[in-house]
C-alpha cells in the first residue's frame, strides 16, 4: 500500500479514538507503571492525536508525514517511561517536549544524510518567518518578489527557498497513461508564487473554497497538499488552477493527463476527502 495512502488510512482509525479524560489517565499511567502493558498500550494509544497535531507543524520540511508520526511516537513511548505521576501536569503537557524532540532530531539527522549545509537551514528558517510576517501584515500570502525584498534575495534564490521550504509541484513530471509529455510542455507557469486567491473561484461548487473558510490561517492549505500522492497533487493544482489561475473542467483536466473524466473524478475525490479529514482533525485539536 502506498504510504499516502496508509496514511490517509491513519488519520481516519486515529480520529475514531477518543482523548483521555483526568481520571483515566491516572488510572492508566498508575496500572502501566505497575507492568500492565496493556494500560501502556492504551495510553500510547489515545495519545497519538497529540503525536499527529505535533507532527503536522513540521510536515513541509520534506520528509514524509507518516514518517514524522512514526519518529513522534518514538518521542510519546519514552515520555511514558520518564513521567511521574507526581507531577502537577499532565501526560500530554510533559510528553509534548519529548515528541518534539524526537520530530526534530529526525529532521536533523535527515538534512546530515542529504548533508544540507547548516547556513542554508537558517536561510530557510528565515524563509518562513518572513513569509509568516508578511502574511500577517498584508492579510494574505505574499508574493515572491515582496519575500525576495523584505529578505534582500534575488527572485531566483527565494523561489528556490520557497521549493525547498514547502514542495512544489514538478513541471518535469511525466504525464498521460503513456507519460510522453511534461505538464511544463501543456501549462504555463506563473511567475508568481501560489496565490490562496485561486483557490477561490467563482464557482460555489468549488470544494477547496469550504476548506479554506474551516482553516484558521488560510495560507495553511498550501502545505497540506503535501499530503497528497504526487498524482493527486498534480490533478488537483490543473484542476483548480493552482498552477496558472485557471481553473479546469473535468474533461479538460482529464484531456491534459491524457486519462478518462471518471479517472480524474476519483482521484479529485480521494484528495479531497483526504484533505477534509485533515481540517476536521485540526478543528477538532
Amino acid at each position: 500500500m502506498p504510504k499516502k495512502d496508509a496514511l490517509g488510512i491513519y488519520l481516519s482509525e486515529v480520529r475514531k479514538i477518543p482523548l483521555l479524560t483526568a481520571g483515566e489517565e491516572r488510572r492508566l499511567i498508575r496500572q502501566a507503571q505497575a507492568g500492565d502493558k496493556e494500560a501502556r498500550k492504551e495510553l500510547i494509544r489515545r495519545n497519538l492525536r497529540l503525536v499527529i497535531k505535533i507532527a503536522k507543524r513540521y510536515f513541509h520540511l520534506g520528509i514524509p508525514f507518516l514518517d514524522l508520526i512514526e519518529e513522534g511516537n518514538i518521542g510519546l513511548m519514552k515520555a511514558l517511561e520518564k513521567y511521574q505521576p507526581k507531577r502537577k501536569y499532565r501526560l500530554a503537557t510533559y510528553a509534548s517536549w519529548w515528541i518534539r524532540q524526537a520530530i526534530v532530531r529526525a529532521i536533523a539527522n535527515q538534512a546530515r544524510l542529504i548533508r544540507v549545509p547548516v547556513y542554508q537551514s537558517e536561510v530557510l528558517a528565515r524563509y518562513k518567518k518572513t513569509s509568516e510576517e508578511l502574511s500577517q501584515e498584508l492579510a494574505r500570502y505574499p508574493t515572491l518578489r515582496e519575500i525576495a525584498a523584505r529578505m534582500g534575495l534575488s527572485l531566483n534564490k527565494t523561489r528556490e527557498l520557497r521549493e525547498l521550504s514547502m514542495g512544489m509541484l514538478s513541471l518535469d513530471k511525466f504525464v498521460g497513461e503513456e507519460e510522453r509529455e511534461q505538464l511544463s510542455d501543456i501549462l504555463p507557469l506563473s511567475r508568481e508564487p501560489l496565490s490562496l486567491s485561486l483557490w477561490q473561484s467563482e464557482n460555489e461548487d468549488n470544494p477547496f473554497l469550504r476548506l479554506t473558510d474551516d482553516l484558521e490561517r488560510k495560507e495553511e492549505i498550501t502545505h497540506l497538499l503535501e499530503l497528497l500522492t504526487e498524482r493527486e497533487r498534480e490533478v488537483i493544482c490543473v484542476r483548480y488552477g493552482l498552477l496558472q489561475g485557471n481553473p479546469h473542467t473535468l474533461a479538460q483536466t482529464a484531456a491534459v493527463f491524457k486519462v478518462s473524466k471518471e479517472r480524474i473524478r476519483q482521484i479529485e475525490k480521494k484528495a479531497i476527502n483526504k484533505l477534509k479529514l485533515f481540517v476536521e482533525m485540526e478543528k477538532e485539536k
